[in-house]
């Protein structure tokens, strides 16, 4: 090998080299953003249950774990 050909040679694997470390660098940046994440985060927000109260006239009804008010007729 002509040493040019040999510097040359180099320098294309030198910036093959540096392109592809600026791709997975960004590769790395789109999979830590907030919001990009696939898997569900653990920290999430609790159901607020309210305890249900009813007017008088109405019995509480509790179906498949939700609760509503239903009117009592006499």
């Amino acid at each position: 090998m002509l040493p040019s050909t040999l510097a040359v040679f180099w320098a294309i694997v030198f910036i093959a080299v540096s392109v592809n470390a600026k791709v997975m660098r960004i590769e790395d940046v789109h999979k830590n953003q907030p919001g990009m994440d696939p898997e569900p985060s653990m920290i999430q927000v609790p159901k607020v249950v309210k305890p249900v109260v009813c007017p008088k006239g109405y019995r509480k009804v509790t179906i498949a774990g939700r609760s509503t008010c239903k009117a009592v007729f006499n």
